[in-house]
């Protein structure tokens, strides 16, 4: 297929945090380099990365969430004294709901946006007062006119209908009644006059007359009452603020400002008591209201100048306060999630130790079994694996018995021991079932063990190769050694770079083997001096003598369970090549050989590689080489050949 850049279509980013494959020797000497340290080297190791993510993003998410809160906290701190301090009834409503534990944010709201309170202690009465004016004089002037007219209009028709007119009227009336009743004759009254139709139309037409004139009196008397109805409703009565004030002073209201309220109300009451006598008021008004006018704008403008002072004193602490309102009403939006983070955070709090324990403590088990391999030749076990503290104080816990003794691990182990640890806790967590990598690379595991946890390595590491592939990389030739010795199947490449940093892979070949190749090149080069070449050829066969000779004897001893030392001390002990291929046939240095030698035609082998080494072989040099590799054969326990 198409080659692509990256892992990310493989879907491995997460598992190689989690499961990573790789060990490097600078990882595996760092693990324990620094106490202080050693959780964050461990926690990839162990993939811890879920859990400290997950508390990580709680504490984000938390500090989030909390920014409005702790905003209006710190506002309300430095808004507090400043509410405390000013005598406004505002500033007191919102003292008393930065005292509740959860304050009224609607009440605030509207607070900060109206500037009244509920308990607003006369502020509204003093805006009552700043917005108020004595009547127009306009309308007064108009209703004024309108008055005199109507009495002046009625005061003309009553002199014009005297008493005597309304009863020649009558009289009239009932003679003309005669008339129409008796017709033509003469005057009833004075008895000399006729009442004929002239006389009938001139009395008709007088009539006429008179009832006009009544009708336009009545007209007159209803415009006047009119027009006292409208003068006198220019005279109403004080504003509700104003005559309150006797009974409810204005809170706070100095006191040039109290004497001008009643001044003002003096001058109200003057000027409404005018109504009870239209013609005074009449005569009277314009003056009186004028004084009231004079009076209401020096109250109107003291009030207003109240109002400024106290909103001068208010609109800085209101701007706090929707400052602080703002944060709060945010922080109420976010509050029932930032509990539940919170709560969340403080699980984790109380369980950090039993979920990181419970994470490794399957690991734990098998980080113990790998330990019980490499800590071959070591008297120290590994107890449990324990995380503790948290954040910066966050510490591993390694504890080891020695003997019937308890301690910290890492106090009473060597290099090479803490070396084959780091193992240990590596190889379960990277051979995990959920890993999605078949295949582990470890860097030069082996540098600071002693031999006897190379052989655990060995095992541990043919352990793991059960279900993948694992690569051992290292400069140490011990152990592709014990890997061959306890006949662990593998693969052995050397890699060597020549000249110019050509690199060059290939099979790695059993020492032994590897020896008798050098031998039959030798042999084979006819270049070389004869003496040189049957010297060499000596030397070379003799080592590959010994190299299967020591494989043998250590595998063969080890297996059965003898100590290393032990094995050790005494194939040092062997100085020549028959002891030490005696220890190999016969476990014995000393042990006669005579026997095994002539029943498998190897005396000359033996010869060719012991007491001729420091001759030279004799005879057929290539014959030698091919005898000894007989011998290498015979003796056991070889492979990859």
């Amino acid at each position: 297929g198409r080659r692509e850049p990256g892992l990310d279509s493989l879907g491995w980013s997460a598992a190689l945090d989690v499961y990573r494959p790789f060990l490097s020797y600078d990882e595996l000497s760092a693990v324990f380099a620094e106490r202080s340290k050693m959780y964050s080297a461990l926690a990839p190791i162990l993939g811890l990365e879920r859990l400290e993510d997950a508390q990580q993003r709680l504490r984000t998410v938390e500090k989030s969430l909390s920014i409005p809160k702790d905003a209006a906290a710190a506002i309300v701190r430095d808004l507090r004294p400043a509410v405390e301090a000013l005598d406004d009834p505002r500033a007191r409503a919102v003292h008393a709901q930065l005292r509740r534990r959860r304050p009224d944010l609607e009440a605030l709201r509207a607070l900060v946006t109206t500037g009244t309170s509920p308990a607003d202690g006369g502020l509204d009465r003093l805006r009552t007062l700043a917005a108020s004016s004595a009547p127009d004089p306009a309308l007064f002037d108009q209703a004024r006119d309108r008055f005199l007219q109507a009495r002046n209009a009625l005061e003309g028709l009553e002199r014009s209908a005297q008493v005597a007119d309304i009863r020649r009227r009558d009289l009239l009336a009932a003679a003309l009644a005669v008339q129409r009743a008796d017709g033509e004759g003469p005057c009833p009254v004075c008895g000399v006059g006729v009442l004929d139709h002239d006389w009938a139309r001139r009395t008709e037409t007088e009539l006429l007359r008179q009832r006009e004139l009544a009708a336009s009196r009545v007209d007159a008397h209803q415009e006047l009452d009119a027009a006292v109805r409208a003068l006198t409703a220019v005279t109403g009565p004080p504003p509700t603020a104003l005559a309150a004030l006797r009974r409810d002073p204005i809170p706070d209201l100095p006191d040039g400002l109290t004497e001008q309220c009643a001044n003002l109300l003096s001058a109200w009451q003057a000027w409404h008591a005018l109504a009870e006598a239209p013609d005074r008021l009449a005569r009277d008004g314009r003056v009186a209201l004028d004084e009231l006018h004079s009076v209401a704008d020096v109250v109107s403008q003291a009030a207003r100048d109240e109002l400024a002072r106290r909103e001068d004193q208010w609109q800085p602490l209101a701007l706090r306060v929707a400052e602080w309102l703002g944060h709060a009403e945010r922080a109420a939006t976010v509050q029932d999630r930032l509990a539940t983070v919170k709560t969340a955070s403080a699980w984790f709090k109380r369980n950090t130790h039993e979920l990181r324990n419970d994470r490794i403590r399957p690991l734990t088990e098998r980080a113990r079994h790998v330990w019980s391999l490499l800590r071959q030749g070591s008297s120290v076990e590994l107890g449990e694996i324990t995380l503790a503290g948290s954040n910066n104080s966050r510490r591993v816990e390694l504890l080891a018995a020695v003997g019937e003794s308890q301690a910290e691990a890492l106090g009473v182990m060597s290099q090479g021991e803490l070396h084959a640890l780091a193992l240990a806790l590596f190889l379960p967590k990277a051979t995990a079932p959920d890993s999605p990598f078949g295949f582990v690379v470890i860097d030069d595991p082996v540098q600071a063990m002693d031999p006897a946890k190379v052989d655990g390595l060995a095992r541990a590491l043919e352990e793991a190769a059960s279900d993948r592939q694992v690569v051992a990389l290292t400069h140490d030739d011990r152990l592709p050694e014990a890997v061959r010795r306890l006949g662990i199947e593998a693969r052995i490449l050397e890699v060597v770079r020549d000249h110019g940093s050509r690199i060059t892979v290939t099979n790695a070949v059993d020492p032994a083997f590897r020896y008798l190749d050098d031998a039959r090149a030798v042999a084979r080069d006819e270049k070389l001096p004869d003496p040189v070449r049957r010297k060499v050829v000596a030397a070379l066969c003799r080592m590959a003598a010994e190299a299967r000779s020591r494989d043998v004897f250590f595998a063969r001893r080890l297996s059965i369970g003898a100590g290393r030392t032990d094995v050790e001390r005494v194939w040092s002990g062997a100085r020549r090549t028959r002891q030490k291929v005696a220890l190999a046939v016969k476990d014995d240095a000393e042990a006669d050989l005579g026997s095994w030698l002539s029943s498998r035609s190897h005396g000359p082998a033996l010869t060719a590689c012991s007491s001729r080494s420091h001759d030279g072989v004799t005879g057929d040099v290539c014959g030698a080489v091919e005898a000894v590799a007989h011998l290498v054969r015979d003796l056991g326990g070889h492979h990859g050949r």
